[in-house]
């Protein structure tokens, strides 16, 4: 679920004894939720808002028919659990092929490498120069003796060339037949890896346990690559989110425990500051401040309000 930035709604709420004028209700909703919510006479109270510790939306990789939704506004589900599919017929069909193509090209490197190592074709054109050349040296030893015509000992030439240059062919072509069966099967592993990847994404998860947010689409439809399908959150812990003045930027630190009075349920439940902003605002005079909320009976939902006390914050 993606939430406008809160912080920016969150505003001091000091009662008028600690600066000496009437406080007024800052317009926004999160400062609403607390202006007069004091459990102790002459207690300053810090308004707060609960959101997710992560959240996330997640879109289609690829396009195709929604086929199944599995879980729904509210529920609950686990890491990894498949939340939406979409139609994988044509992407089963793509990495069956993408299979028989890594099959074939692996027995064709194979052929190639059996071929390079028996090196019958290089040992051919071998023999085949060894006697070219013998041929050649007899033909001139022939025509010295002027028992060969000078046409003989040309052709003799020739031959001798050929069979070098074919030699030299035979050589080099099986070194580039190798390498293209080579590359040819690592094209048709990446062909595979896409194939699979493909399928995979016909089933919508998220690797960490949440709830689901909102469900974007409806089954039956046909989505699109990067369409946004639904919303998740993980509210097993949420982040109390506040601003503290200034002055109290010393005594706040990590792992500090406060007291979180919840607006909506009357309840006080225990935060701890996990987050201490980098910089302080100067225009507010404030800072920013997340603390941690354990929520792993469920009872506390993002987006709901609560109070802490300043004097808390601050110590003795």
């Amino acid at each position: 679920m993606k939430h406008t930035p809160i912080l920016s709604a969150v505003r001091l709420l000091l009662t008028a004894t600690a600066v000496g004028v009437p406080s007024a209700d800052p317009p926004d909703r999160v400062g609403q939720a607390s202006a007069s919510t004091s459990t102790r006479p002459g207690e300053d109270r810090i308004a707060a808002i609960l959101t997710p510790h992560r959240q996330a939306t997640l879109s289609a990789e690829i396009s195709g028919r929604v086929t199944a939704i599995n879980k729904e506004l509210g529920e609950r589900f686990n890491a990894s659990e498949v939340l939406l599919e979409l139609d994988d017929a044509t992407f089963r069909a793509n990495r069956r092929i993408a299979e028989a193509m890594l099959t074939s090209a692996k027995v064709n490197l194979t052929r190639v490498n059996e071929l390079a190592k028996s090196r019958t074709r290089q040992r051919h054109s071998e023999a085949v120069l060894a006697a070219a050349n013998a041929n050649l040296t007899a033909t001139q030893r022939l025509y010295a003796d002027s028992n060969a015509s000078l046409v003989d000992l040309e052709n003799a030439k020739r031959d001798a060339v050929i069979a070098q240059t074919n030699c030299e062919l035979v050589g080099s072509t099986a070194s580039k037949e190798l390498a293209d069966a080579q590359r040819e099967m690592e094209i048709a592993a990446g062909k595979l890896e896409i194939a699979a990847r493909q399928l995979e994404a016909c089933s919508i998860i998220v690797p960490w346990a949440g709830r689901v947010a909102r469900v974007l689409v409806n089954e039956h439809e046909l989505v699109q690559h990067g369409t946004p399908v639904i919303e998740v959150i993980d509210d097993r812990v949420l982040l109390a989110k506040f601003l503290l003045p200034s002055s109290a930027f010393k005594a706040v630190r990590l792992g500090q425990e406060l007291d979180l009075h919840v607006t909506e349920t009357s309840d006080i439940v225990q935060v701890k500051i996990s987050h201490v902003a980098a910089a302080l605002d100067p225009a507010s005079v404030t800072f920013e401040v997340h603390a941690e909320v354990d929520n792993a009976d469920g009872k506390l939902r993002a987006g709901m309000n609560g109070t802490l006390s300043l004097t808390q914050v601050r110590g003795p």
